[in-house]
Order: C-alpha cells, then sequence, then structure tokens
C-alpha cells in the first residue's frame, strides 16, 4: 500500500479559484432545490403532507434531482481519476468521495429508472447525497484556501514580490530588470510606493521607508546616507537611489520567502502519519461499507419483515433489503468524509507557521514540529545572544577636556571599541588640520601632534604589559574590558567598556529555570567575561574560551543526556548549531549561521526564543486535540452508521460538523495563541 503525499492530491484535484466559486455556486442552488425536495419527501412519507396520490408530483421532482444529481457528476467528473489510485493501492480522501457519490448516484439512479419501467411508486431515492457531498466538500476546501489565504495575508504579499520588474541605473540611465537579476554593485533606482528590490546601502542623502515588513512596527524609520536598508520594505518618500549589496537571490525577502515556501512544500512527519492513517482509514472503510451493505441485505432476507428492525433517523421509502443494505452502507461512506484524519495536522501546522511569521519568527520546514522540545538543556552562545553584541562605554575616568581629541582619534577607526568611544563622548566644535592617526591592530591607536606628543588609545593589558605609567586613583574594579587614553607613556584617561546584558535576557533565563531547564552558557569570550554574564542571569553553569569545535564537542557530549537546544548568532556557532536536536538563531548574525537554524529570529529580544519554543509546543497539543476529536468522532458515528441509526443526508451534516470543528478550533488557536505570545513573560 502506498502513501501519497497530501500535498500532492490538493494540487491535482485543485480548481482555479473562479472555476470553483463557479461550480460551488450552481452546485448551491441544485442543494437548496434537493433540499427542499427532500423535505417535501420526508413530511410526505410522516402523513404530514398527503401527496401519495399524486404520481406526477414525486415524478417531476426525483426526475429533476436525477438531473442535477447527473450534472454534478459532470462537473465533477475529474474524480473518476481517483479510481486510478485505488488500482495502484493509493487510498486517498477524494478516493472515498468518489466512491460515496457514485454508488449513491448509481444506485437511486437504477432504482429511479427501475420505477418508472415497473410502475411502481415514485420516491427521492437519494440523489441529493451526491449533490451535498460534492458540495460540502468543494466549499469546504475553498473556505479552508480563504482561511489560508486570509490568515497568511502578509505571506501573499510577499510573495508577489518574488518576479516583480526593478530599475537599475546603466551609463546613466535608467533600465527595468527583473528583480532576480540584480547583482551587488548595481544602482537600484526605487520610485515612491515601491518596495525595496534587494538588500542595499542608501546613496540618496535621506530615506523614509515602512519597515513594518521588516520589524513589525506600523511607524516609518528614516535613513540617511550610506546606511543599509532591508529588502521587502516600501520607499514611502522621495525617489531614492540604493547599491544593493546582495545579489536578489539572496536578500532578506528571498530568504524569507524560500524558508516560508519550504514549510508548506515538505510535508512533516506529522503530515506523513496522517496521511498515512488516511491511507490506512480509507479501505477501512470501504470494507466497513460493503459489510454493512452485505450484512443488512442478509438480515432483510432472512427475516423478511425487515422494517421492524431498520433504526434509520427516517424510515426507508421501502422495505426491499437491497436498498436498505444501500442506504447503510452509502451512510458508512459519507459519514467518514472528508477525514478528519486527513486535515487534523495540515490545519493545526499551517496556522502555526503563519502565527510564528507575525511574531517575526521563521521556522525553516515543518520537521520542526517533530523535533524533541522536551528537553531540559538550553545551550546559549553569550556574545550577540545574551549580550548585545556591541561594546558600550558605560564610565570614563580621567581629563575630559581631551575628550575632543579622542574622539577625533577613534573617529579614524571602525574597530568596535573605537566606535564605542567616539558615540560616548560628546560633540565638539574644535577642528584638527592635518590630523593623522595609525593604527596597529591588537595595540590601538595612536597619534602625534605638532609638538611631537604621542597620544595613545590603547587596552589596559597593552599598557600594563609596556610599562605605562598608570596613576593608582584609576580603579580597575568593575568587570568589563578597560581601554586606556595615554600622553607620552602616561595614563591619563580610562574608559569601561562592557557588552551589555540584554533587558530580556534574564527573564527569559528565569522563566526556563522556572520551568526546570538548565541553561547553560557556551563561549568564546575570556572567563573572567563570561563568568560576569553568568551571575548576572543566575547561570551556574558556563564555558569560556571556547573554539568552533569546541562548542560542537560540548553538545555532542551533552545531548547523550539530554535532548539540546542550541541558541546562537556567530560564525563560531555553526556547528553547535548543526549538531544540536533543535537550533535557532537570531537573523542579524551570521547568514550562514541563520540558514542552517531550524528556527530564524528576525528580532534580537531573547523573549522570541521562549516564544518560538511555545508555538511548538502548543501545536503539537493542537495536532493532538484534532486527532483525538477525529478518533472520538469515528469511533462513535461510524459503528451508528453501520448499525442503522443515521441515514446517509444525516451522515452529512454529521461529517461537515466535524470538518467546522476543526477548522474553527484551529482558528480559536491561532486568536487565543497570538494573544498570549503579546503577553509572553
Amino acid at each position: 500500500m502506498q502513501v501519497k503525499k497530501s500535498t500532492n492530491n490538493r494540487k491535482f484535484f485543485a480548481d482555479s479559484k473562479q472555476k470553483a466559486k463557479i461550480k460551488i455556486f450552481i452546485e448551491l442552488l441544485i442543494f437548496i432545490f434537493a433540499f427542499f425536495s427532500f423535505i417535501f419527501d420526508t413530511l410526505n412519507n410522516y402523513k404530514v403532507l398527503n401527496f401519495s396520490h399524486d404520481h406526477k408530483i414525486h415524478l417531476i421532482l426525483a426526475s429533476i434531482l436525477f438531473f442535477f444529481a447527473f450534472l454534478v457528476i459532470f462537473l465533477e467528473k475529474k474524480y473518476f481519476l481517483a479510481y486510478k489510485n485505488l488500482l495502484r493501492k493509493i487510498f486517498t480522501m477524494e478516493l472515498l468521495i468518489a466512491i460515496a457519490s457514485h454508488v449513491s448516484f448509481i444506485y437511486s439512479a437504477i432504482s429511479f429508472l427501475y420505477k418508472i419501467s415497473t410502475g411502481d411508486k415514485i420516491s427521492m431515492e437519494f440523489f441529493e447525497v451526491s449533490i451535498i457531498l460534492f458540495l460540502f466538500f468543494n466549499a469546504g476546501k475553498y473556505l479552508e484556501e480563504k482561511l489560508q489565504k486570509k490568515s497568511s495575508s502578509d505571506f501573499q504579499g510577499i510573495l508577489k514580490l518574488k518576479n516583480r520588474y526593478s530599475y537599475i541605473i546603466v551609463d546613466g540611465k535608467k533600465e527595468q530588470i527583473l528583480t532576480n537579476k540584480i547583482t551587488p554593485g548595481n544602482i537600484v533606482f526605487v520610485p515612491k510606493g515601491e518596495v525595496i528590490p534587494t538588500d542595499s546601502t542608501l546613496n540618496s542623502d535621506f530615506a523614509t521607508i515602512d519597515y513594518s515588513s521588516i520589524n513589525g512596527e506600523s511607524l516609518p524609520i528614516e535613513f540617511v546616507k550610506n546606511q543599509e536598508i532591508l529588502s521587502g520594505s516600501i520607499n514611502i518618500g522621495e525617489p531614492i537611489y540604493l547599491t544593493s549589496t546582495k545579489k536578489a537571490q539572496d536578500s532578506f525577502l528571498m530568504q524569507t520567502i524560500n524558508r516560508l515556501e519550504s514549510i508548506f512544500e515538505t510535508p512533516s512527519k506529522i503530515e506523513r502519519v496522517s496521511t498515512k492513517i488516511v491511507s490506512l482509514f480509507t479501505p477501512t472503510v470501504l470494507i466497513l461499507s460493503f459489510l454493512a451493505f452485505a450484512i443488512w441485505v442478509i438480515i432483510g432476507y432472512s427475516l423478511g419483515d425487515f422494517e421492524k428492525i431498520y433504526t434509520g433517523f427516517t424510515p426507508p421509502r421501502n422495505s426491499h433489503p437491497f436498498y436498505v443494505g444501500a442506504h447503510i452502507g452509502v451512510a458508512v461512506l459519507v459519514i467518514s468524509c472528508p477525514c478528519a484524519f486527513g486535515i487534523a495536522a495540515p490545519m493545526a501546522i499551517y496556522s502555526s507557521s503563519i502565527l510564528a511569521s507575525k511574531n517575526r519568527i521563521l521556522f525553516a520546514n515543518s520537521e520542526i514540529y517533530e523535533k524533541i522540545i522536551t528537553t531540559k538543556t538550553i545551550i546559549f552562545d553569550k556574545t550577540g545572544t545574551l549580550t548585545e553584541g556591541k561594546p558600550k562605554v558605560v564610565e570614563f575616568q580621567g581629563d575630559s577636556s581631551f575628550s575632543p581629541l579622542i574622539k577625533e582619534m577613534a573617529q579614524n577607526s571602525k574597530h568596535p571599541i573605537s566606535l564605542s568611544i567616539h558615540n560616548f563622548l560628546p560633540e565638539h566644535q574644535e577642528k584638527f588640520d592635518n590630523f593623522k592617526v595609525s593604527e596597529t591592530p591588537g595595540q590601538g591607536l595612536e597619534h602625534i601632534d605638532l609638538d611631537s606628543n604621542k597620544y595613545s588609545l590603547i587596552s589596559h593589558e597593552f599598557a600594563k604589559n609596556n610599562n605605562f605609567l598608570i596613576d593608582n586613583n584609576f580603579k580597575f574594579d568593575k568587570l568589563g574590558n578597560y581601554t586606556v587614553f595615554a600622553k607620552n607613556d602616561r595614563v591619563i584617561g580610562v574608559f569601561l567598556i562592557i557588552d551589555q546584558v540584554k533587558e530580556s535576557a534574564k527573564k527569559v533565563v528565569k522563566k526556563f529555570q522556572s520551568h526546570g531547564i538548565n541553561c547553560i552558557i557556551a563561549s568564546g569570550d575570556n572567563p573572567k567575561n563570561v563568568e560576569n554574564v553568568a551571575k548576572i542571569l543566575g547561570i551556574k553553569q558556563f564555558y569560556a574560551n571556547l573554539k568552533p569545535n569546541d562548542k560542537f564537542e560540548l553538545v555532542e557530549k551533552l545531548k547523550k543526556d539530554t535532548p539540546i537546544i542550541f541558541v546562537g548568532d556567530g560564525l563560531n556557532d555553526i556547528l553547535a548549531l548543526k549538531s544540536a536536536d533543535l537550533s535557532i538563531a537570531f537573523e542579524s548574525g551570521s547568514n550562514l549561521s541563520n540558514s542552517i537554524a531550524d528556527i530564524s529570529l528576525f528580532e534580537t529580544d531573547l523573549v522570541m526564543v521562549y516564544k518560538s519554543l511555545e508555538i511548538i509546543k502548543k501545536t503539537n497539543k493542537l495536532v493532538k486535540l484534532n486527532f483525538l476529536w477525529a478518533i472520538l468522532f469515528n469511533s462513535l458515528f461510524i459503528p451508528l452508521a453501520f448499525l442503522g441509526f443515521i441515514n446517509p443526508v444525516f451522515s452529512m451534516s454529521l461529517m461537515l460538523f466535524s470538518s467546522i470543528f476543526l477548522i474553527v478550533n484551529t482558528i480559536i488557536f491561532k486568536k487565543r495563541h497570538q494573544k498570549f505570545l503579546e503577553k509572553t513573560i
């Protein structure tokens, strides 16, 4: 027995949106007529109406129903292709729909034509089963697609950007090209209201950008020359010029699209299990339906007075055993369509993925729902994960009159320490002519003025090791890194520089610890700095001076005892991320580390880690709840249909209720947990 991917089935039996709407509309009109015909026939059977003597009314109504049912079968002729799957022993939901509809129509047609030829009393038969079954199934698929599109409107908007045209400047002239043809170094022109096609730096002096697709904020952001602007954002100001820094295929926008597409194109283990259940469930239902038909026919012929033991929702329109057997057999088929097992997992996973994307979380593929997240251990990288990843001056000791000179020196270096000092010092009006600074890697900055005075901006360690004079009034008792400013080898200023712990780190770590999860730090930084962060966060287990391979070996060692979640953002985290059972990376970090992570976070807030794990846990609970409902529903109502308590039309109502319940349950999950995530921690 083969298991066919549900995604392929949906594509195979899918209609265009317009064609689906037209078919549903036609089937709805036919259903309305069939419904009132059914009511008329039922009331007549119960003697509420007394048209039993009017043979022509029954003949006309039954003939119209016969024609309409045939029309619906013709409109849905593609379902005959499902029988190819039967020959190949591929059992799908479409096959169940096809058999239930075609069997009910064929039996009704034979019965109808037989009664006309023999002059027997004409009844409505159950042509309405074919009509209603296709209507409900098609309407359900259409509404599901509408729900998905509504739920993923942001994603659908991003997908529309994939094949957009963009403008580049060539030899001073504007040319239109496909966005995916943009390469690094192209000068890109973006008119007002257009999307930034690829990651770029701003050439224009000023730009006003709608960054909501990047940061989720409604307020626009003002950019100045040379700042980076990510693709997918929208220029809402005047036309601007940019220099592309990435190929369009490698841009932020395309990475997002590729990740999201992989979720929906790759069926997860949960979905494969769901498909497997359907592949087993479908032949089981077919066998039960045939057995129900055979057993009731045998009982009818054996007992003779069949109507006394038949307990259907409505009395059979005649007591012929073959009719009642078919009646009950079709009821068993119908109540199983569409199988709740078939939509339980896909609905939950799709809704969860959209919920995650709206919260700036991107799952690499649907396999993450299978990851073991009952772990009791989470390993965090330090720099850029638990900390801001940017050095910041928090204290200055010394003569502030040298601030303009120090700021000018720092301005001539792109080193993170120099940038932090430059940003810390106030602006000044002094002008320095012919100002020259020499930078020595591993040492620092040096400037010699016109009077031959030597000024140095160096690390505290370098100053100590090279016999610089350090006044005892300077204090070096706080945790952090010290950079000193010296004049002629005498220290006259001291900067305390730290990589600040993220505001959210402490509460997130505390939250995990309250759930019994052991938090560990694995860092390449020196032991002093790592210990400082560990103390601030209340983390007892930490490792310092780790090279990439050391982190990998640490994960390999710890995962022997428990599944490991690793959270990082840098190139030195790649091996550890790949080794971990579940890997999480911040989008602001290395592109390579992000590309191999199971979960990408588009905000540096550490709360995002907790949110992402909560979404996965809640989704697994939703899948289990949906499966539980499917099991209970089918366990209760299939036997009732088998025993003759439920007729085909009532089976239709129950089947619809089952599917609606799963859809509504998924919608409630999404809305309830969106509110939960907004209040998280």
